[in-house]
């Protein structure tokens, strides 16, 4: 070994499966025994202070160490990677814990932390496969990114009731944590801080809480109803994304925006009410909702993203506000239950896919408003018997009626300047379509499988 002014440089030319560190060394540098695969056991003698940053890492056959009584500081990553360390007695006088100090510890099972820290360093326990009990002091006031990530065995924790703030990744993938009591001291909960805790049934968030980042949630898949609290604004992209026993969720009023797939896949999410003051809702953010049935967006909302309602097999009618400008990209696609829609008079534009597959639509009224239908927007909208497309229509897309089976007649209004291809492609029942003089650009086979039209197209003039 290489020691200097009783500081332990290196562990050179050491080959043994025990090492003995010599009394008197006050402190062990950075990376002194990194990677000695074939060490086992280490004796650390009790005038050491501080262990530097990965200075046992990688040890990955290092099953027992004592640490000093009178240990100070463990740095960053020191015993990251050492896959035998099946447990480690942590001295009551350590008052700073670096990151990742015992990530990827795979056999270890357990740790007491001393108390006097007040907090739970980055990634401290990340990957310790095998922990099935931590003991966290009183005086910890923050659990850091990825302090518990890919514990999977962990099956409680106790959290301190001074806790603030729960970083990213805190606790994502500790799959066999069936509840965890949330402090009301805590303001944040960080991006996908529990995201695939597939065992944990509910979540009591404390009203405290201002913050709840995204993803933070995604694939609790067991998680069957929560509540948010009223100091929360924004319920971000992917929050609950999987969560697919989700029956239940209070959203309350202070809410102004739903991001992008917030609720997708949430495949039993049922009845569900939109505050008024909610002014965004994100692409996707109910996107598979099976059991959704919410019938009224409020008219506070001012933009829905694309595929925001797609796959909604269990909405039937829904109405949607009166400043909306945009129907976006297969926003209700596959909606298979949706018997009615109300446009709003503003709308300039429905997207492609809009209402695709919609198969129970019977009844939808274009205002005159709308400038452009998207292409596939109506395709397979089998009971949709009849539309009137208004004047304001300049432009109709590729296949946007096509597989309107039940569609015998369509009134296009004088305006219409381009047809797309394939427009009312299977539409076998359709008899009689009135073309204005105004069209300037005609698509490839509009009306092919349109048996009973041949002959009977009039254009207005």
């Amino acid at each position: 070994m290489k020691i200097k002014d009783d500081v332990l440089i290196s562990a050179e030319n050491i080959e043994a499966h025990e090492v003995t560190i010599p009394d008197g060394v006050v402190a062990i540098s950075r990376d002194a025994f990194r990677d000695l695969h074939f060490l086992k056991k280490v004796n650390i003698p009790n005038s050491v202070l501080s262990i530097g940053d990965y200075a046992f890492s990688y040890c990955r056959n290092l099953s027992e160490i004592n640490l000093p009584r009178h240990l100070e500081k463990i740095g960053n990553g020191v015993f990251r990677g050492c896959e035998e360390l099946e447990e480690i007695h942590l001295p009551a006088g350590l008052s700073s814990i670096g990151e990742d100090a015992f990530s990827f510890c795979k056999k270890l099972k357990q740790a007491s932390l001393p108390g006097g820290l007040t907090e739970i360093s980055k990634g401290l326990f990340e990957g310790c496969r095998s922990l099935i009990k931590v003991e966290i002091p009183e005086s910890v006031v923050l659990v850091d990114d990825g302090a518990f990530k890919e514990c999977v065995a962990l099956p409680e924790i106790n959290l301190p009731a001074e806790i603030i703030k729960i970083g990213d990744y805190a606790f994502a993938n500790c799959q066999s944590l069936p509840i965890i009591n949330l402090p009301a001291s805590l303001t944040v909960i960080g991006r996908y801080a529990f995201q695939n805790c597939r065992s944990i049934l509910y979540f009591i968030l404390p009203e405290n809480l201002t913050r709840i980042g995204s993803w933070a949630f995604a694939y609790c898949k067991s998680l069957k109803e929560i509540e948010i609290p009223g100091g929360i604004t924004k319920i971000r992209n992917h929050t609950f994304l999987y969560c697919e026993q989700l029956e239940t969720i209070n959203i309350p009023p202070t809410i102004t925006s739903i991001g992008n797939s917030a609720f997708a896949y949430c495949h039993k999410l049922a009845a569900l009410t939109l505050p008024a003051g909610v002014e965004y809702i994100g692409e996707g953010a109910f996107s598979n909702c099976r059991s959704l049935t919410v019938k009224v967006i409020p008219e506070t909302v001012g933009e829905i993203g694309d595929y925001a309602f797609s796959e909604c097999s269990s909405l039937s009618a829904i109405i949607l506000p009166k400043q909306l400008s945009f129907i976006g990209e297969a926003l209700f696609r596959n909606c298979g239950n949706l018997l009615t829609v109300s446009l709003p008079e503003r709308v300039l534009r429905i997207g492609k896919w809009a209402f695709f597959g919609c198969t129970s639509l019977a009844v939808c009224k274009l205002p005159d408003s709308v400038a452009d239908i998207g292409d596939h927007a109506f395709e397979n909208c089998q009971n949709l018997h009849f539309l009137a497309i208004p004047g304001s229509v300049k432009r109709i897309g590729n296949y946007a009626m096509s597989g309107c089976e039940k569609m015998t007649y369509v009134n296009l209004g004088d305006g219409i300047k381009e047809i797309g291809d394939y427009a009312f492609k299977n539409c076998v029942r359709l008899s009689k379509a009135v073309l204005p003089s105004s069209v300037t650009k005609m698509g490839k086979f509009i009306f092919q499988g349109c048996p009973e039209i041949s002959g009977v197209i009039e254009h207005r003039t």
